[in-house]
C-alpha cells in the first residue's frame, strides 16, 4: 500500500491489481482504512509466499523441513539457508554469526521497514490501537501449518495477547 499524507488527510492506494482500492480519510476517523483492511486486504500473503516463493526458490516445501518450533532460528545446511524468527533477531545474532562468512555486528542490523519510523507512524499507531479482530479471523490467521511450523503455542498465544479480539 502506498500512503501519502496531506495535513490531517491520508491517501492510501493499493499496489496490487488483484486487490485494488484507493481511499482518503482523516486521522480523526480511520474507519475507511479498517474497513479496507478487513474487506479487501489479502491476509494469506505469508502462506502464499511460502507456497510460491520459498518452494520455487529452494525446491522444497517449508512444511517438510526437519525443524522444531522451539528454536529462535534454524540453519538448514542442505539449502544453505538460515531462517530467523525476527522477534529474536537481536538475541540470536551472535549465535548465528558463525554460520555466515562475516561476523555480524549489531550495528549492521538496520530496522529500515518499521511502521513507527515511517511518515505515517501516527496512523500506524492509531490503527493498532483502534482495530478490533473477530475471534474467527484471529483463529484463521494463527492456526495454519506454517505458523505452527515456526512458532510454539505459547508464542502464538502471546501474539494474540497483543491485539484486541471481539467475539
Amino acid at each position: 500500500m502506498d500512503i501519502k499524507r496531506d495535513g490531517d488527510l491520508f491517501h492510501c492506494k493499493s499496489r496490487s491489481n488483484l486487490y485494488p482500492y484507493s481511499i482518503s480519510f482523516s486521522i480523526e476517523d480511520i474507519t475507511p482504512l479498517i474497513d479496507v483492511y478487513f474487506s479487501i486486504f489479502n491476509h494469506n500473503t505469508h502462506i502464499m509466499w511460502f507456497k510460491n516463493e520459498f518452494k520455487n526458490t529452494f525446491n522444497t516445501d517449508v512444511r517438510n523441513l526437519n525443524i522444531t518450533n522451539q528454536s529462535k532460528y534454524w540453519h538448514i545446511k542442505e539449502l544453505n539457508l538460515i531462517i530467523i524468527k525476527l522477534e529474536y533477531l537481536n538475541q540470536c545474532i551472535d549465535e548465528i554469526s558463525h554460520l555466515i562468512d562475516n561476523k555480524i555486528d549489531n550495528k549492521t542490523i538496520v530496522k529500515a521497514n518499521e511502521g513507527k519510523n515511517k511518515n505515517y507512524s501516527e496512523l500506524y499507531e492509531r490503527f493498532k490501537k483502534e482495530v478490533k479482530y473477530r475471534k474467527d479471523f484471529v483463529e484463521r490467521i494463527y492456526t495454519n501449518e506454517y505458523i505452527n511450523k515456526f512458532y510454539t503455542s505459547s508464542e502464538i498465544e502471546n501474539f494474540k495477547q497483543n491485539i484486541s479480539i471481539i467475539e
